[in-house]
């Protein structure tokens, strides 16, 4: 089931940012990447 989100709650942001980043970790140890840029986005970046 496809639900919206609303980003521009910082809790539910904060959520999205945890889940991006668990992902980001999950690909960049299968590319063996060193800088991933989307690491260093913050909370507030995911409900701008």
């Amino acid at each position: 089931m496809i639900k919206i989100l609303n980003n521009k709650n910082r809790k539910i942001a904060e959520v999205i940012r945890a889940v991006f980043q668990t992902s980001y970790a999950v690909e960049a140890k299968l590319l063996k990447a060193i800088d991933i840029s989307p690491f260093k986005k913050t909370s507030g970046e995911f409900y701008k």
